[in-house]
């Protein structure tokens, strides 16, 4: 759901609703922070079960973060996909930064939490990631003490690769380890 579109009063009766503290999103000359309420919202969705995830089965801990306990791709997913799996670690770049991070590519959507090394289809991070730009502007102060702002090119999400294995590797890798802790 966008809530950027909706009006304050229904925001605000959403914030009631989920006992959110008001000034937590309340900005210093009295308006919404709508991105950051936006995002704890899209959030509790994910937690209430709203968003749907194709392949991901998100549940709470026992500290009350979401998780992605299991990642079973559907037979849409492997049709479309080399198999090839790149280790990754997003991280938060900004206050307003959600949770997780969210990569759609062909219909496919995936929901990946920061902070976490995660193991993420190929074809996500090069036809996705390495398109994923924004534009930041850079101070610039010449010698003359003027200020100019020069446009930047810059990665939308900051991430780390970390390892590259086929989803087959991964699988017996954890068909292993799952065999060593029952023992």
């Amino acid at each position: 759901m966008n809530y950027m579109n909706k009006k304050n009063e229904e925001l605000f009766e959403l914030i009631e609703k989920y006992e959110l503290d008001k000034d937590d999103y309340t900005q210093e000359n009295g308006s919404l922070n709508r991105k950051k309420l936006g995002n704890i919202l899209k959030l509790i969705d994910l937690q209430s079960g709203k968003v749907a995830d194709e392949g991901v089965v998100v549940k709470e801990d026992e500290n009350g973060d979401t998780v992605v306990e299991d990642y079973n791709p559907t037979v849409k997913l492997h049709k479309m996909l080399s198999g090839m799996m790149v280790q990754v670690t997003f991280y938060h770049s900004d206050e307003n930064d959600m949770p997780y991070v969210q990569l759609g590519l062909n219909g496919i959507a995936l929901n990946i939490k920061r902070e976490v090394e995660s193991w993420v289809p190929k074809e996500f991070i090069d036809g996705v990631l390495q398109n994923a730009i924004a534009t930041k502007m850079k101070m610039h102060v010449d010698g003359q003490g003027n200020i100019s702002y020069i446009p930047k090119q810059v990665p939308r999400f900051a991430h780390t690769t970390h390892d590259i294995k086929h989803i087959d590797v991964l699988a017996k890798e954890f068909d292993e380890r799952q065999a060593k802790r029952q023992r």
